[in-house]
């Protein structure tokens, strides 16, 4: 299963795995990198949530 947003200055993708309890982020700023890390760990905190 995957997920996909898509915003005016940023679009994301979750990938979960089929063989292992793990998930991939993958995510592109469009107006920059400067707040990239910000958001990555936003996410990552969500998918944890959301896999708990």
């Amino acid at each position: 299963m995957s997920i996909k947003v898509v915003a005016a200055s940023l679009w994301f993708t979750t990938c979960a795995s089929d063989t292992e309890v793990e998930y991939r982020i993958h995510a592109e700023r469009f107006r920059g990198p400067d707040r990239l890390g910000s958001i990555l760990d936003q996410l990552q905190g969500l998918m944890e949530d959301a896999l708990s």
